[in-house]
C-alpha cells in the first residue's frame, strides 16, 4: 500500500498559505523538459487588495458613525476656518445633543424625586434645571459676539432678534438678564442703536433729551435697583417701569436757563403773594 503520509510521492510538503511546490521530473514527456519550465523558486502572496480594505473598512465606519451624529469630518483646504462657520457646523450637533437632553434630565428629575418621596416625609418638589443650549461660548467670547450685533447696521428690528437669540441661546433662562432685558426693550427706545446713531437723531432733532437720558441711564439705574433687591425683577412691568422713572427723575441735570426760569417764576410769586 501506499505511504499514507505522502501517498507515494516520496516526500512530503508544508501545507500552509505558503505552500512548497517541488516540480518533479516526467521521465514519459519525450524530451520536452515540462519540469524546467517551472520556476525552481517561486513564491505566491495573497492579493493585497484584500489587506488594504482591512486598513481602510474602519475609516468608512468612523465616517458613518460621525455623520450620525453630526459631527461633519474636516476637510483641509489650507484655508482658517472662520468661527461663524464653525458655529454653523456645530448646529446639528447642538440639536441632537440637546434632544438626548431632555430624556436625561426628565429622568434625572423623577430619580431625585423617587428618592426625595423616599427619604422624607414632607417631599418637596424637585427641579432640574436643563441647559438651554450645548454650544460652549466664554464670556469674553460672548461679549465680542453681542458687542458686533449692537455695532452692525443692520436694521434695529433684525439687531433686536438677533440680541433676544443670542440672549435665550447663551443665558440661562432664569437668569434676571432675561428679565432685565425685556424691561428695557420696554422703556428705552434707543436700546438697540449705536452711538453714532443717536448722534445723528439728535443731530435731525429726532431724539429728545429725555429718550437720551433713558437711554443713558436706564441699565445703571435697572442695575442698582437689583442689587438692592433681588426681588426687584420679579414685580409686574408697570411697577418697574414706575421706579425706574422715579430714581431717574433724581438723576436728570436741569436743562441751560432752567435754574434761572426757576429762580425768576419762584421771585415773582414771591413778590405777588
Amino acid at each position: 500500500m501506499n505511504c499514507p503520509k505522502c501517498g507515494g510521492a516520496g516526500f512530503t510538503t508544508v501545507q500552509s498559505p505558503y505552500k512548497v511546490y517541488t516540480p518533479r521530473y516526467d521521465p514519459n514527456d519525450a524530451n520536452e523538459n515540462k519540469h524546467l519550465q517551472t520556476d525552481p523558486v517561486k513564491f505566491f502572496s495573497p492579493d493585497v487588495g484584500i489587506i488594504d480594505y482591512s486598513k481602510e473598512a474602519w475609516k468608512d465606519y468612523l465616517k458613518q458613525a460621525e455623520t450620525a451624529i453630526f459631527i461633519n469630518q474636516k476637510v483641509y483646504t489650507g484655508q482658517v476656518q472662520s468661527a461663524e462657520s464653525k458655529e454653523i457646523d456645530l448646529d446639528d450637533l447642538y440639536a441632537w445633543l440637546l434632544n438626548i437632553s431632555k430624556v436625561f434630565y426628565n429622568n434625572m428629575r423623577m430619580l431625585l424625586q423617587c428618592l426625595e418621596e423616599y427619604i422624607s416625609r414632607t417631599p418637596a418638589t424637585v427641579s432640574v434645571e436643563r441647559p438651554y443650549s450645548f454650544a460652549i461660548l466664554t464670556e469674553g467670547e460672548a461679549f465680542v459676539a453681542l458687542n458686533n450685533i449692537l455695532l452692525s447696521k443692520a436694521p434695529v428690528f433684525i439687531k433686536g432678534n438677533q440680541v433676544d437669540n443670542f440672549v435665550s441661546k447663551f443665558v440661562s433662562r432664569d437668569s434676571p438678564v432675561i428679565r432685565a432685558l425685556a424691561i428695557l426693550k420696554q422703556y428705552d427706545p434707543l436700546l438697540f442703536y449705536s452711538i453714532d446713531e443717536i448722534q445723528t437723531f439728535k443731530g435731525a432733532n429726532v431724539v429728545t433729551q429725555e429718550m437720551y437720558t433713558r437711554h443713558v441711564l436706564a441699565y445703571p439705574v435697572l442695575l442698582k435697583l437689583y442689587m438692592q433687591d433681588k426681588n426687584f425683577l420679579n414685580q409686574d412691568d408697570a411697577t418697574i417701569i414706575k421706579q425706574l422713572d422715579k430714581e431717574i427723575a433724581g438723576l436728570k441735570i436741569p436743562a441751560a436757563g432752567e435754574n434761572f426760569r426757576q429762580s425768576v417764576i419762584n421771585q415773582v410769586a414771591g413778590q405777588a403773594a
